[in-house]
C-alpha cells in the first residue's frame, strides 16, 4: 500500500506546487488537500497529473477552526489507514506596522501559522503508530530577520523557526520534523517558501518543491 500525504494551504501558491509535485511520486497513493478555498482546491486538483491508482481527496476547511482539527486528521487516517507525510504549508499574513497591528490580526495570524500547525502535527504523531513518517513545516526568513510592516507574520514565523531550531532537543516519537524558510511575498494571505540550509542564504521560491530541506 502506498503512502498518504496531507497538504494544507493547497489552494494556491506553494501548497498547490507541492500537491502537483507529490502527484508525480510513485510511492504516494493518496493525497489529501486542505484549504478554506474550495474553488482553489478544485483548480489545484485539475492541475495535478496523478497516476490512475492515486486518490486525491479535497477538504475545504478553515484551519482557524482549531477544535475541528483532531476530527479532520482522524477522518483522513480512518479513510486511508495511515498518514505518512504531513506538509504544513498553510499560512496567513495581513501586513501591518506595529502601531496598526490589531489584536484580531495577531490572533488570526498565530492561529493559522502556529496553533493550527502544532495541532496538526500533534494529531499526526498520534496516528504514526511507530511507522517512519515525515513532517514538513514551512517557516520564513521573516522569522529570523526584521520585516518592517510584517509584525504579526514575522512573530508567528519566528515561533515556527524556534520550534524547529534544534529538533534533537524535542521529544519526538517518530522521524525528525523538517522545515523550509521563505520570504514574505506579494500575496498577503499565502506565505511563500524556499529551501534553506544551515548557514546559507534562503533559496528562491521556484526551487522550494524540487529539493528537500536539510535539518535546521
Amino acid at each position: 500500500m502506498g503512502k498518504t500525504c496531507l497538504i494544507t494551504g493547497a489552494s494556491q501558491g506553494i501548497g498547490r506546487a507541492a500537491a502537483i509535485r507529490m502527484a508525480r511520486e510513485p510511492g504516494v497513493s493518496a493525497i489529501v488537500l486542505v484549504a478554506r478555498n474550495a474553488e482553489g482546491l478544485a483548480e489545484t486538483r485539475a492541475a495535478m497529473d496523478v497516476h490512475e491508482d492515486t486518490t486525491v481527496k479535497l477538504i475545504p476547511y478553515d484551519l482557524g477552526g482549531l477544535d475541528g482539527i483532531p476530527d479532520l486528521v482522524r477522518d483522513v487516517h480512518d479513510e486511508f489507514g495511515s498518514i505518512d507525510l504531513l506538509l504544513n504549508i498553510a499560512g496567513y499574513a495581513e501586513p501591518k506596522s506595529l502601531l496598526d497591528t490589531s489584536a484580531e490580526n495577531l490572533v488570526r495570524t498565530f492561529t493559522i501559522n502556529v496553533f493550527a500547525m502544532l495541532l496538526l502535527t500533534r494529531e499526526f504523531v498520534r496516528y504514526m503508530q511507530g511507522r517512519p513518517a515525515k513532517v514538513l513545516n514551512v517557516a520564513s526568513t521573516a522569522g529570523i530577520t526584521s520585516r518592517p510592516g510584517w509584525v504579526a507574520y514575522a512573530a508567528s514565523k519566528a515561533a515556527v523557526v524556534s520550534l524547529l531550531a534544534n529538533p534533537r532537543r524535542r521529544a519526538r516519537p517518530g522521524r525528525a520534523s523538517r522545515s523550509t524558510a521563505s520570504r514574505p511575498g506579494a500575496r498577503p494571505q499565502n506565505s511563500g517558501a524556499s529551501s534553506r540550509r544551515r548557514r546559507t542564504p534562503a533559496r528562491s521560491c521556484s526551487r522550494a518543491t524540487s529539493r528537500r530541506s536539510s535539518r535546521p
